[in-house]
């Protein structure tokens, strides 16, 4: 799994158990995350170490920056049912493992829309599982005169009970690691 993906999910479920829950009325509550700059271990023998895919002979390491803006959404008896968030990426660096100078940088803007649908806690607090869904270009990256080599525009559904994706639409060489076009520019 992407590491962007695991760090978006992880800071949502995070940041639900330090927020306070609804008293009487429903609620909105809204909050923002960042900004965080996620800088890859460049040393497989680091734990640590988390490249995004391996091509013939090296892999691909990510540098991003991430701000993620939050709204939840309680009921009247101030049980969390929604999570609406949007994840921003002011910069995304994809480079060669062997070579840091081998890289190329996502378009500015990259972003994704995201709802954790109905998420489930367990009477601690602690979270569970729920539903995730997500739109919007999670990761761009065009190379002048070239085009689109690497791109996830369409939209997702991820079960976080059994960390499975269940519905993938649209452009798919973010979740599907569809990378062949990044280890071919990155040689």
């Amino acid at each position: 799994m992407r590491i962007r993906f695991a760090v978006a999910v992880a800071l949502a479920v995070v940041f639900a158990g330090t927020i306070g829950m609804a008293q009487g009325r429903g609620r909105v509550e809204k909050y923002v995350v960042g900004p965080l700059d996620i800088v890859a271990v460049a040393d497989p023998a680091d734990p640590a170490y988390a490249p995004l895919g391996r091509c013939d002979g090296f892999d691909i390491l990510e540098d991003f920056g991430f701000v993620g803006t939050f709204m939840d959404r309680y009921d009247q008896s101030g049980k969390l049912v929604q999570r609406i968030a949007k994840f921003d990426y002011p910069y995304d660096r994809y480079y060669n493992s062997k070579n840091a100078a081998k890289e190329v940088y996502a378009v500015p803007g990259e972003h994704q829309s995201n709802q954790f649908v109905a998420p489930v806690f367990d009477a601690a607090g602690n979270y569970i599982g729920g539903v995730h869904h997500g739109s919007g270009p999670s990761a761009m990256i065009t190379v002048p005169g070239y085009g689109n080599i690497f791109a996830e525009t369409g939209t997702f559904s991820f079960d976080m009970t059994t960390w499975t994706m269940t519905y993938n639409r649209g452009h798919n060489q973010f979740f599907a690691a569809d990378l062949a076009a990044l280890c071919d520019y990155l040689k």
